[in-house]
This record gives C-alpha cells, structure tokens and sequence, in this order.
C-alpha cells in the first residue's frame, strides 16, 4: 500500500501487503486481504495495523461503511463490523436471509446496491418449481434482519441500483424500475 500527499503526490508511508483497499474514511483506511482472508484496518496517517478481523462468514469480496458499521459482503452472506474496533456485530448468511421470504426457491447472482440510512440494498436472480426472476431486497445494517422485498417481474436481476430522494431505481430487462423506499 503506497500513501501520498494529495497535492503532490510525495510518499507519506508505504507497506508490502497482500490487501486490497476496499474504503477509506478520515482517518482510517480498510482492505481486504486475500492471502489470511480477513478485513484490515489500518490509521492512515502512518499505515500502523489497527485491528484484524478473521471471524467473517466466507472470504469477504466487498466492503461498505455506514454510521460507524462496516458491511462485507461475500458469496455466503454479509458480516457487520464496528469500524472502530473490529468487533463483530452480526453475520447472516445468504440462506438464511432468503428462506423466510422464498422458503421453495434457490437464489443465485447476489449483488450489493447502495447502502443509504443503514439499510442495505441486495439484488438476486431467484428460481423456484413453476417460477424464474429476479428481487430486490433491504437489509437492516444495524441488525441483520431483512426489512422489505420485492419480486419482480423480469428474469435478468437489476445490475444498478441507484437511491435518490427515497426512491429505489433500477435497471429492469428493458428500461429502468422503481420502488418507493420510505
């Protein structure tokens, strides 16, 4: 990881890592790092390692920030962490999040949408016995739990989700969706 003044560009630290930058934020910065398969915080001002965090429901592949909550998202489910201190706050796995709602169906293709006043916006090609199409859902950041979701009529899951003045819009088949979120 290189570090540079803004302006000028003149190293401030530099580390050899296997981490990925994922987010940084004013004084922090997170990656992933693939080879232990954890989430890294690091202080941004000199590099030094803050917390570690290994406990995470399969090799995370994304990571967003919210409130003081870091959201991970991997192909088995989403962990919440403290930003500050690493601590777990929850993990729940895809399966889990998706029984309740579509007990007969498989699901597949799981993107991460925006992230907006702690909920989190899934989007997900489902299949079930008679049944083919896409969904969209709202996960609570704060705790895990599932807060809407809703079917759609279209086989492609939406790839953009774009949140704006509480209003969910996103790409359908042919043209653009939307859903009132408040």
């Amino acid at each position: 990881i290189f570090y540079s003044h803004r302006t000028s560009l003149n190293k401030v630290w530099e580390i050899e890592t296997t981490e990925l930058i994922k987010v940084v934020s004013l004084d922090f910065l997170y990656s992933l790092n693939f080879k232990s398969k954890s989430i890294v915080c690091r202080q941004v001002s000199n590099g030094n390692l803050i917390w570690e965090q290994r406990e995470l429901l399969g090799k995370p592949n994304l990571l967003l920030l919210s409130d003081g909550i870091l959201l991970a998202q991997s192909r088995q489910g989403l962990t919440a962490l403290l930003a500050i201190s690493g601590q777990k706050i929850w993990n729940n796995s895809f399966e889990n999040i998706f029984k309740y709602s579509f007990p007969s169906e498989s699901h597949d293709e799981i993107s991460m949408g925006p992230l907006i006043d702690d909920i989190q916006y899934l989007s997900f090609k489902r299949q079930g016995a008679h049944e083919i199409g896409a969904c969209i859902m709202a996960i609570s950041v704060k705790e895990g739990n599932l807060v809407w979701e809703k079917k759609l009529k279209q086989y492609v899951k939406p790839m953009t989700m774009i949140y704006h003045e509480g209003r969910l819009y996103f790409d359908r088949n042919q043209g653009w969706g939307t859903e009132n979120c408040l």
